[in-house]
């Protein structure tokens, strides 16, 4: 299908659909949406820039424009007593400025009439050092208060600047969400049209636009560069972007852009066009940007470093991948696959989930700790730098996997002894694949009343009863224990893995000792 046959096809769908005014207003057809979201984004981190220069942020300009009201009315006091304090004195009046005025009353020893005199002229002379001392402080006061005045007006000044800065940043920021909206949009519309003609099609479709990329292949790669530099929003917020927009090219890839869970991959639905229907499921945490946050403590030391390795591949691969759809309407299906193999080794070689600093927190509070299936210990090497108390035990690892120093060896039957049953067990991704019955075996030994669980679930999944828990677990877990808490973490493309805590009903096994020994 050629450039023309796709515009054509585009024109053809988006005649059909309801016109949305807004769009219709705000949009520019003239300006592909590639080249509109590179100049916006470019736009934007200059914009971000410029407001990173300044000393102060709007919010503190703001509050010490509030808490400074008190301070200007002090100030205005002094100006006014300042500027009449000649009318107080014996000397003469100040109001125009100009200096003693000896025609408008008795002031020294040589004032004319009834005034003059021995005695009288003594008490002139000390009357007028009063006022030359009472002047000196005025004028001080004067000074000070022109340098209150002067200091808030720049205060003023430097606010108004930063006010029309973030009002620019937030009419960029709702172009860039229209503009990948708008791109998402007509892969998706793509795909589905190709779909009716077999699961393949589409796939065919890409395959053959490879000849496009190929063609445009220095403006594809420009594009790709632009994108991966340019601020699609503020801080964390720009990992966010790129982070869901790479998912919903994976949910599209896989065709399940009709799922019920694919409208909850975007941690701001105004740039997906991804929604989901959420009626026979429970109701799912939102995704929200903040999660992302890392303070500078913890950059400093170094923690959350997964968080950061997944921002920047993330980054990448949506900058690869988007780039090439908006220049040529197709993409590298081969890269694409390579993309998704990448992050089933790192998946390996790291940790399954990505921990946040929230996620984390959550778990702290139900310290003391113990998780079995650890893997390499890198949840577990977070949270000890919290210091909060865990022990963490893991089997043999397979060749060229690496795990911290601290992580013992040792599978469910650890649990045997009953000494660790105060501690609350966290199981993070016990069953490769869905698969296996690890987990159970953990379950069936733990007599405390607390489970930490990170991975997907039968309604946290794109398939199936998902990727981390067998169905005999999460049978168990549902009997056994009441959900109290669930939070959302950073995806890896394809997956929907989330941090739940569960409370047992009452303090008991689930099975005997004898029963134990049979299973095992």
């Amino acid at each position: 299908m050629s450039d023309a046959d796709l515009n054509l096809f585009e024109k053809k769908l988006k005649a059909k659909r309801k016109p949305d005014i807004r769009a219709a207003l705000s949009s520019d057809d003239s300006l592909p949406s590639i080249q509109e979201l590179l100049a916006v984004g470019a736009l934007r981190g200059v914009l971000h820039a410029m407001l990173d220069e300044y000393p102060t942020t709007l919010a503190e300009d703001l509050r010490t424009l509030a808490s400074g009201s008190e301070h200007m009315a002090v100030a205005a006091t002094a100006t006014r007593d300042g500027l009449t304090f000649g009318e107080a004195g014996t000397g003469g009046g100040r109001d125009d400025g100009s200096g003693d005025d000896a025609s408008s009353g008795g002031g020294g020893g040589g004032g004319s009439g009834s005034g003059g005199g021995g005695d009288d002229g003594g008490d002139g002379g000390g009357s007028g050092k009063r006022d030359a001392q009472s002047e000196g402080g005025a004028s001080e006061s004067v000074s000070k208060a022109v340098d209150v005045a002067r200091r808030r007006m720049a205060t003023i000044l430097r606010s108004s600047e930063k006010t029309i800065l973030h009002k620019a940043l937030r009419h960029l920021d709702w172009r860039i969400c229209f503009q990948i909206k708008s791109l998402l949009n007509s892969m998706m519309l793509q795909h589905r049209f190709f779909r009716v003609e077999g699961e393949r099609a589409w796939l065919n479709q890409l395959i053959r636009r490879q000849s496009v990329i190929d063609e445009r292949q220095e403006r594809c790669e420009r594009a790709i560069e632009r994108l991966h530099a340019a601020s699609l929003g503020s801080g964390h917020v720009n990992a966010a972007m790129h982070a869901q927009t790479v998912a919903a090219i994976f949910l599209i890839l896989a065709g399940h852009d009709e799922h019920p869970l694919a409208g909850c991959a975007a941690f701001i639905p105004a740039a997906s066009p991804l929604v989901g229907d959420h009626s026979n499921s429970h109701v799912v945490p939102v995704l929200k940007p903040s999660i992302l946050k890392r303070d500078k403590q913890e950059a400093a030391r170094g923690a959350l470093s997964y968080l950061a390795f997944w921002e920047e591949k993330m980054t990448l691969w949506n900058a690869y991948l988007l780039g090439q759809w908006g220049v040529a309407k197709g993409m590298n299906i081969e890269a694409a696959s390579s993309i998704q193999r990448e992050a089933e080794q790192i998946l390996k070689e790291w940790a399954c989930s990505v921990p946040t600093s929230p996620a984390l927190s959550s778990i702290a509070a139900f310290a003391p700790l113990i998780e079995l299936g650890a893997g390499t210990g890198l949840w577990a090497s977070e949270l000890r730098v919290r210091g909060v108390d865990i022990i963490a035990f893991s089997q043999k690892t397979s060749a060229g996997e690496s795990r911290a120093p601290f992580v013992l060896e040792g599978g469910p039957e650890v649990l045997d002894s009953g000494k660790h049953d105060e501690r609350t067990l966290v199981l993070m991704w016990p069953d490769t694949e869905g698969v296996g019955d690890y987990g159970a075996k953990c379950l069936r030994r733990y007599k405390g009343g607390i489970l930490v669980l990170v991975g997907e679930w039968h309604d946290r999944t794109y398939t199936g009863h998902g990727k981390s828990f067998s169905p005999e677990f999460q049978g168990l877990v549902h009997s056994h224990f009441t959900l109290v808490d669930e939070q959302r973490l950073p995806n890896w493309p394809l997956l929907f893995d989330t941090l739940r805590i569960w409370k047992r009903n009452q303090m008991m096994q689930l099975v005997t000792p004898e029963h134990r020994q049979q299973s095992d």
